[in-house]
């Protein structure tokens, strides 16, 4: 493992947790959220990320513990976190839940909103996904992934510790 993937990693972290607020008036201010972020967030030392993720200290050890690649992934491979947010019907792969989705979802659930910005995670804020004994496990990016699965995209680009 490099330790340049293994920062890059946390980074994409990071980026994608400070940007879970927004802003959401257009997908053109959060990409260009995302940029100024991201040159922001690259300049930082390595200490400093760690800090930044040290807040979740299990999510520190198994960040520095794992083999980090870059690749595309099928969003249909991932399951996602067990009732994420929440959500009892939210079990399973990121196909599974997002067809439940349309069912079990309240109006108010922040999903229907993020959907109009599935381009801008697709292309800009990688998934960070963990391999374990089932398959792919998304540690960061969810809704993400559920919003870019109900618009459509099917392959979404994700940092893999294994």
């Amino acid at each position: 493992m490099s330790a340049y993937e293994r920062l890059s990693a946390k980074r994409a972290f990071i980026l994608a947790d400070r940007l879970k607020v927004g802003p959401f008036d257009s997908p053109g201010s959060l990409l260009a959220a995302v940029e100024a972020a991201a040159v922001e967030i690259d300049g930082l030392p390595e200490a400093e990320v760690d800090r930044i993720i040290s807040t979740d200290p299990e999510r520190l050890e198994r960040c520095n513990r794992a083999r980090w690649r870059y690749a595309p992934v099928g969003l249909s491979q991932c399951r996602v976190y067990s009732r994420m947010g929440e959500r009892a019907w939210a079990v399973g792969t990121v196909g599974l839940v997002a067809r439940r989705f349309s069912s079990e979802a309240t109006d108010a659930d922040r999903i229907h909103r993020m959907i109009a910005f599935a381009k801008v995670y697709a292309e800009r804020l990688p998934l960070i996904l963990f391999r374990d004994g089932e398959g792919l496990r998304i540690n960061d990016g969810n809704h993400r992934a559920i919003a870019m699965f109900l618009a459509g995209i099917r392959t979404a680009p994700a940092w893999v510790g294994e």
